[in-house]
């Protein structure tokens, strides 16, 4: 069962009243927000993560991978 807390957020009156005039469900909309945003941040970080390893990679030539590769295949 998933477990919930709750977040408060201090906001100017008038905001207020327009959430309430426009029966935005304010849960709904912060709950979307915040997912949104961790997933921002964690394409964000897999993307740096792979330019890191693609400059790895780029520093090994295809000549020494396909030797370690026929080496495994061989002690198997």
């Amino acid at each position: 069962m998933t477990e919930y807390i709750t977040i408060s957020a201090r906001i100017k009156k008038d905001l207020k009243k327009k959430i309430a005039k426009y029966r935005i469900n304010i849960s709904q909309l912060m709950r979307n927000a915040i997912e949104a945003e961790i997933e921002r941040i964690e394409e964000s970080e897999l993307r740096k993560s792979l330019r890191k390893t693609g400059q790895i990679f780029a520093k090994i030539d295809m000549e020494t991978i396909t030797n370690l590769i026929r080496e495994d295949r061989e002690n198997r």
